[in-house]
């Protein structure tokens, strides 16, 4: 049975544990503070930060108090932290381990908290939203690259790689748009 019938049955028997809660293993309960089916910004919040929260929240407690993401837990035990991801950097994912804010959807704050995060490696789509912060970031010492050959070539300790304009394609459509870039070249 998938997660959500197991989840469902949570509910059902008033948010009390199942007996066979026992004995589950490598599974995870993924309702949010408020209900049984989650959204990815509190699912995903879930785990940058181990609490559950309301919906449509990135890295901020039910109360909207900022949590410490396993990221920025990682960045003060002294160990480089990055983010690689196939939606655009702003998106819920992502942000829920780089940004505190309570509407997934406010894409100019999360942007910008995610430039001051002090990532090491941001790999991902989102050109369009990180554009506007590409001179701060070469600042800051990224090297800002768009190609895989400029990743390649990069001998920074710090890269901002944004490859798409807003999310990757699909692994199933990536060579039909190989092929029309092809095409569009000759």
């Amino acid at each position: 049975m998938s997660t959500e019938a197991i989840t469902l049955a949570r509910w059902y028997n008033n948010g009390q544990p199942l007996t066979m809660d026992e004995i589950s293993v490598g599974a995870v309960k993924t309702y949010w503070a408020d209900g049984p089916i989650s959204d990815s910004a509190p699912a995903g919040t879930a785990y940058a930060v181990g609490e559950k929260t309301k919906n449509k929240y990135v890295g901020i407690s039910k109360d909207k108090k900022p949590l410490t993401t396993i990221l920025e837990a990682a960045k003060v035990d002294g160990k480089s932290t990055g983010l690689v991801f196939t939606c655009e950097v702003p998106h819920a994912t992502p942000a829920d381990f780089s940004a505190h804010i309570d509407s997934r959807s406010n894409y100019d704050a999360i942007i910008k908290q995610q430039v001051y995060n002090n990532l090491d490696v941001v790999l991902g789509g989102g050109d369009k939203y990180a554009q506007t912060y590409r001179n701060e970031l070469i600042a800051k010492g990224y090297d800002y690259v768009t190609t895989k050959q400029e990743m390649i070539s990069s001998t920074s300790n710090k890269i901002w790689g944004m490859f798409a304009e807003v999310d990757l394609a699909y692994d199933i459509d990536r060579s039909k748009i190989d092929q029309k870039n092809q095409h569009l070249k000759k």
